[in-house]
């Protein structure tokens, strides 16, 4: 991790400070001698000054240290909460998505149903109507018997809703011999109350 460019910069800051106060502490020093106490004294004093200011260097330079320390410390805090939204954030998407594909799958098992239950309502239909057909073919064949050409059979009036395989089921009959006895041409499209010859 590289320094804090403000970091540097109050460094910088200290260490000028520092080397002007040692540089005037030593011109003020040797540009005032004038007997050899005198010498001594402020040569004393200056050392002393300069030990003075290098310790408030270290203690500066301590604290500038201390100030750096905290600022990684945040970047680590900063960098974990970071990664910790990152994660949070990765795992609430994959549980909506496992809550998206759970309903999808519900959906898939509603259909599934829905498909399945209207086969058993088509096949109960068919299979009432069929009956239905059965004892009005049964009914029909107490009726008279007509004979259109040679054959021999009976006479149904299509009722709404009849198709012309249920009514060849109940009569037990094929599809065909209806559509032949009765020349139809549109065999798909019966018409309720439309007679048709129902040969044996």
């Amino acid at each position: 991790m590289g320094r804090d460019p403000d970091y540097e910069c109050t460094m910088n800051m200290y260490r000028h400070i520092v080397w002007f106060f040692s540089g005037w502490l030593l011109v003020a020093g040797v540009g005032c001698q004038t007997v050899g106490q005198q010498r001594r004294d402020t040569g004393v004093q200056m050392r002393e000054d300069v030990l003075l200011a290098q310790e408030e260097a270290r203690r500066l330079g301590g604290r500038v240290l201390g100030v750096e320390e905290d600022v990684a410390l945040l970047r680590r805090q900063l960098h974990e909460a970071r990664t910790e939204a990152t994660r949070a954030a990765r795992q609430e998407t994959e549980a909506l998505q496992q809550r998206l594909a759970a309903l999808e799958r519900r959906l898939d098992a509603l259909e599934a149903a829905r498909v399945r239950d209207r086969e058993e309502i088509v096949a109960a239909l068919s299979k009432q109507m069929a009956e239905v057909l059965a004892k009005r073919a049964a009914t029909a064949a107490a009726a008279r018997p007509r004979s259109p050409g040679t054959g021999y059979g009976y006479e149904h009036t299509v009722q709404p809703g009849e198709t012309l395989s249920a009514i060849a089921a109940a009569y037990k009959v094929s599809s065909r011999a209806i559509i032949d006895a009765n020349n139809l041409t549109k065999p798909d499209f019966l018409q309720a109350g439309q007679v048709l010859f129902i040969p044996e």
